[in-house]
């Protein structure tokens, strides 16, 4: 089988998160990895000649680069809408030319393909708003569904389920999203699981890591504190292409990047962790159980929430970048609990991926009469309907999958609209369909303002009604597009009505 598997490049955090998964899948597949930047030299150094490595033709652009993360987002949404566009033009291209049985997108947006069976794998499936504007996140989250609910059989998330998990609000209590979609996979994470059993001769461990240049920034801020450090310090500066200024702390440690083993060891045997609460950096602690001092990138919204609800909690300690003094804080973050025990790791969350990725799609007929007969973990998508026109012209079958709080006011609403629409809709032959309800005997049907008109319009006149006919069709139409309607769905509803 042949899988693309794109990675997100902000940062190597989506790099690390699928590698288990890469790992696994190269063993028994053809995988291409789809990627740029300093996640693709990280992956292309991990596994080597085991896989096909293709460099993304379209990077997105950096939004990380000012201090509040929204102005950066919309200043540079044209670029990343772009980008994402020529992405997925690429991905039709690469679908075509290698034969590709599975498409895999690890949060790149333009990674899907109609044609053959999609994969997503995220966290973030909604969007936070500050405290006052709370209301927001359900505008925000349906946004995000409506972006991606089509294009992808199935929503993998690296987390468990259960009370709230590592993520939070981030990827619990949805509204918008169909539970059948969304599966729940457990950590992802490269470690092994535990405290590791030699003895701990590292006591501070640094994690340097996310996009430039908040990494080469955050680097800059910790170096004159590090050497006041008691103890052994180890620095991971995140440069696996081997890149970046040369070190410039004496008498620390520092390595540009760390093999698997060396990971292992390091995050396995250190007392306290200094990193970015990015959700992978979670990932790998929550892994190994250690104790951490979170410092979150400065306006990236969701490492700030990450990073306060544990510090709630006492499970960790955090604290601003621009206060940040690691004689400090790294002895405060050695008292909290940490975070062992607080997800379950007895599950395989990288062989769940690989299941359900590898997985063929169930026959969408067959699912709508015994849905009874399929395991739970991977329930199938709600009833299906016939072919329809896919993105980039293909042919694919759709299931169209409403918000449980949206789907009596999508069909509400469309019926409405279809019934004083189909009234109003020329046939081809010329003659208009006319709703039963609306027959009326001639001499009860005449009206004198609308005969004054009809004559007018023979006469030479403006024909209003005609006009006002194409103003009513064009507003069910654009209404049925707003609302994610298909055009097989429309074409079955004018025929019911005519018949």
């Amino acid at each position: 089988m042949t899988i693309l598997y794109g990675v997100c490049a902000w940062g190597l955090g989506h790099a690390t998160r699928s590698l288990p998964i890469l790992r696994r899948l190269v063993d028994d597949h053809r995988v291409l990895v789809y990627s740029d930047g300093a996640a693709l030299a990280y992956l292309r150094r991990e596994l080597g000649l085991r896989a096909m490595f293709l460099g993304a033709g379209a990077p997105y652009p950096n939004i990380f680069g000012g201090r509040v993360l929204a102005l950066g987002f919309f200043a540079r949404a044209p670029r990343l809408i772009a980008a994402m566009r020529a992405e997925y033009r690429e991905t039709q291209r690469l679908v075509a030319a290698h034969g590709v049985d599975r498409v895999v997108s690890d949060s790149r947006w333009g990674v899907s393909s109609p044609s053959v069976p999609s994969i997503f794998i995220a966290h973030h499936l909604r969007q936070l708003a500050p405290p006052r504007f709370r209301a927001a996140e359900r505008l925000t989250e349906w946004v995000t569904w409506r972006a991606i609910h089509r294009r992808y059989r199935r929503i993998l998330v690296p987390d468990v389920a259960e009370d709230g998990g590592l993520s939070g609000r981030l990827a619990h209590g949805l509204r918008a999203y169909d539970p059948s979609q969304l599966v729940y996979l457990g950590l992802l994470s490269d470690l092994t699981p535990g405290r590791s059993s030699a003895a701990a001769d590292v006591d501070t461990l640094v994690v340097l890591g996310g996009p430039e240049p908040s990494r080469s920034r955050f680097e800059t801020r910790l170096v004159p504190e590090l050497s006041r450090l008691p103890g052994r310090t180890v620095v991971l500066r995140g440069l696996p292409a081997g890149d970046g200024p040369p070190w410039r702390a004496d008498g620390v440690e520092a390595l540009p990047h760390a093999s698997r083993n060396d990971r292992n060891r390091l995050f396995g045997t250190a007392r306290v962790i200094v990193g970015r609460s990015g959700y992978s950096t979670l990932m790998d602690v929550a892994q190994v159980g250690a104790r951490a001092l979170l410092v979150p990138m400065r306006g990236q919204t969701e490492q700030e929430y990450l990073a306060a609800r544990l510090a709630r909690k006492g499970l960790v300690h955090a604290v601003a970048e621009r206060d940040v003094d690691l004689s400090r804080d790294v002895p405060l973050a050695g008292l909290r609990r940490g975070l062992d025990g607080v997800v379950r790791r007895g599950a395989d969350g990288a062989a769940r991926a690989v299941e359900e990725i590898l997985v063929d799609p169930p026959d969408l007929a067959q699912v709508a009469k015994t849905p009874e007969d399929l395991d739970e973990g991977r329930r199938p998508p709600r009833a299906p309907v016939s072919p329809d026109v896919g993105p980039g012209g293909s042919g694919a079958t759709r299931t169209h999958v409403y918000p449980p709080r949206y789907r009596g006011f999508v069909t509400r609403s469309f019926s409405r609209t279809v019934s004083r629409t189909c009234s109003r809709t020329a046939r081809p032959n010329g003659s208009r369909s006319v709703s039963p309800s609306r027959i009326r005997r001639t001499s009860d049907s005449v009206n004198p303002r609308t005969a004054v008109r009809s004559e007018s319009s023979r006469a030479g006149g403006s024909p209003s009604t005609p006009r006002r006919c194409a103003r009513r069709s064009h507003s069910a139409s654009k209404l049925c597009s707003s609302l994610a309607i298909s055009r097989s769905t429309i074409a079955r509803t004018l025929a019911a009505t005519r018949a």
